[in-house]
């Protein structure tokens, strides 16, 4: 057959005489499809043609198709024996099938030698290393013709190939072959031995197809918890989960613990959920009986699993130290077993919890070694594990100043919303639009689409949020004024929490003071520097995410500049480029149109030890954006009374508001403004607006 096959060229060739204009992924579709026989792509090219859809390449060839069938009953059934017939149509149910398993379908020990003598004679059957290979348009032909006239044999066969698969402990092909048998006994006995390591290894995929051919109207407490698992760990839909959580533990009341390793992952599973009726306490007591502590000595998978909720309930309870010490061992052993979904959850709850802590150390360091594990998945998404490593390497590179990975993001959204990728479509969507927030051509597109997300899904995502809730605010504040800006930081403290770093960072902006030791400036300073350093184990301070004290340092020493402290503001500066350098964050410098990479521009030679890597930020934040982040301040820097007057231009208040707000005549004001206008190079107030922003002044 390989003198009749069509190439990809071929096939475009013969399309566009069909009047068929064929993409690279319609035309590969075919070619799968027909295996490039010469006469089947002939046939669909007729059916494409007819139906004027080219992404209908799928063939369903039977007797009513009568070109391609009497071509292969001519080429293939018609030389063969009626035992041949036989044998090949019950091992034919896959493109490739084991030489093993084809003696157990046909239950016929001579099955090999029979295929071996067809595919000595028929070029559409082919054997090496130990498998028997059937052309696609030949395999088409056999299953279509078997779920029109023989459906059990077809639903029975694709059963023994489970059982067959199941023996071998061959955890996906187990899975496909009894989804495929569509019997219930069958899919439940497979995916009770494999489904909850799949999950955990991030391969959801097998396990959702089998268990979505169980019958719905029987739940299964397997089903309920393989969709509690690809919820976790922020369980979006809370009124489902809850929904789920009920349902499973009144499947599971006849169920005696000791023998059901489900119903003691969903008793895990019940530390993550955040609305539960039953007390944390009572939560980590059951999971600590005895009962459970048998079941997890019997698998891996489940103790690794509850060892991970286990150590998620201690650090709600204030346990950190305990919790980051299980969570540790547990990235340990799901790294090396291939749990790669359950070490992607522990290392992010890792984070989180130092992130609430203050512990920026072991946040970077587990967000170094997310980095090395997660990169293997920036080419293949479609299954959860795939769209949450791209959601974390998206995450990283914003935060290092590095092109997102826009494809797979715009494929985690196009994929279907309400399936596995629930929820992260709405992360993917917000990533997507985070650079956009510093551009210096139009942020509203981006501040719209975000605030809308935000006001949505904040509450239950507060950690991804966290890392533009300030930048959102600002740019709401010049945009649109006080009062919009005032709301979006009001939703974002009940998001986020009053209390945590990022809150009091916006609060602070908000404030606008123009003296030192104002009562927010000191709240912010107390957060994260509450022992006279920036950086620190253990301390009180709370955030979302690391680069929240740079954030807020770099705001500080704004202010400071603003305010003619300009030594002050240097050693702020200082303070939020030690902290940048040691989690590794590159991003705060380039918000407020690059102010932080603009102050660092005009201290170039003044940043000792860490000036390498100020021109690294600079570097980058040029690369990113167009407004050049080496500029530094005009020499003739303002006075701290023209700073004052400086900082109330962007509120587009009239001389004599500003006057009487400062308490001073208006003819003083005016004066100021013409200092202002003459160091900057202005012609008048939006063009100093914008050379002031430009230079890190505002």
């Amino acid at each position: 057959m390989a003198d009749l096959a069509f190439d990809e060229t071929e096939t475009i060739r013969l399309g566009e005489k069909y009047g068929l204009a064929l993409d690279e992924t319609a035309n590969q579709r075919l070619l799968d499809e027909t295996g490039g026989w010469a006469a089947a792509i002939v046939t669909a090219m007729q059916q494409l043609r007819a139906t004027n859809d080219v992404d209908a390449t799928d063939l369903h060839i039977n007797d009513e198709q009568t070109t391609t069938a009497k071509l292969l009953e001519h080429e293939v059934l018609d030389s063969l024996s009626t035992k041949e017939a036989t044998v090949l149509t019950k091992t034919a149910i896959r493109h490739h099938v084991p030489r093993a398993l084809a003696v157990a379908l046909t239950e016929n020990p001579t099955a090999c030698e029979i295929l071996d003598q067809i595919s000595q004679r028929i070029s559409f059957v082919t054997s090496r290393r130990g498998y028997y290979y059937f052309h696609p348009v030949l395999l088409n032909y056999l299953q279509s013709n078997a779920e029109l006239h023989d459906t059990n044999t077809l639903l029975r066969a694709h059963a023994i190939a489970a059982q067959w698969h199941y023996q071998r402990g061959e955890a996906e092909q187990a899975l496909a072959e009894a989804a495929l048998s569509q019997q219930p006994k069958v899919i439940t006995s497979a995916v009770d031995r494999f489904g909850l390591e799949l999950i955990l290894r991030g391969n959801s995929s097998p396990v959702l197809q089998a268990v979505e051919r169980l019958p719905s109207e029987t739940p299964h407490l397997m089903v309920i918890v393989t969709h509690l698992l690809l919820e976790l760990p922020d369980f979006v839909d809370t009124m489902q989960v809850s929904h789920l959580f009920d349902q499973a533990l009144t499947e599971a009341r006849p169920i005696r613990l000791t023998n059901n390793k489900w119903l003691a992952a969903v008793l895990a599973l019940q530390c993550f959920q955040k609305d539960s009726r039953v007390p944390l306490n009572d939560r980590l007591t059951r999971l600590r009986g005895f009962n459970i502590t048998i079941l997890r000595r019997r698998e891996l998978a489940l103790d690794a699993l509850i060892s991970t909720a286990e150590a998620w309930g201690m650090s709600q309870l204030g346990e950190t130290q305990k919790a980051q010490k299980m969570l540790r061992d547990v990235r340990i052993t799901t790294k090396r077993a291939g749990y790669t979904w359950l070490y992607l959850l522990a290392t992010q709850l890792a984070i989180d919890i130092a992130n609430q802590t203050g512990d920026w150390h072991i946040a970077a360091a587990c967000e170094e070694e997310l980095d090395a594990v997660t990169s293997r998945y920036t080419q293949r998404v479609g299954d959860r594990v795939n769209a949450i490593a791209a959601i974390m390497i998206a995450k990283r590179s914003f935060r290092l100043g590095e092109p997102l990975p826009a494809d797979s993001l715009e494929r985690i959204i196009a994929d279907d919303a309400d399936g596995p990728m629930f929820g992260l479509d709405v992360l993917a969507a917000a990533l997507l639009n985070f650079p956009e927030l510093d551009s210096v051509d139009n942020p509203r597109p981006a501040l719209e689409t975000l605030d809308r997300l935000a006001g949505a899904h904040a509450m239950y995502s507060p950690q991804l949020f966290s890392i533009v809730a300030l930048r959102m605010v600002d740019v709401a504040l010049r945009l649109d004024g006080r009062q919009r800006a005032t709301e979006m930081a009001e939703r974002f403290a009940v998001a986020l929490g009053p209390e945590c770093v990022e809150s009091k960072t916006i609060r602070f902006l908000l404030r606008r003071s123009n003296r030192a030791g104002d009562p927010a400036e000191s709240e912010l300073i107390a957060a994260i520097d509450p022992k006279g350093s920036s950086w620190h184990t253990n301390s009180s301070m709370t955030a979302w995410h690391a680069g929240a004290s740079v954030a807020a340092w770099l705001l500080l020493a704004r202010a400071a500049e603003s305010q003619g402290r300009h030594d002050e503001a240097t050693a702020r500066l200082l303070n939020s480029l030690r902290d940048a350098h040691r989690v590794q964050v590159i991003q705060p410098f380039a918000a407020f149109e690059a102010a932080g990479a603009k102050m660092l521009a005009s201290r170039a030679g003044r940043l000792g030890p860490l000036e390498d890597f100020a021109v690294q930020i600079r570097q980058r934040v040029t690369e990113l954006y167009p407004v050049s982040a080496s500029q530094g301040a005009p020499k003739d820097l303002l006075t701290a009374r023209e700073h004052e007057i400086l900082h109330e231009l962007p509120l587009y208040q009239s001389v004599s508001e500003i006057a009487y707000q400062k308490t001073l005549s208006v003819n003083t004001v005016k004066s100021h403004l013409r200092n202002i206008y003459q160091k900057l190079d202005a012609t008048g107030r939006s063009e100093a607006v914008a050379k002031a922003r430009h230079y890190g002044l505002l």
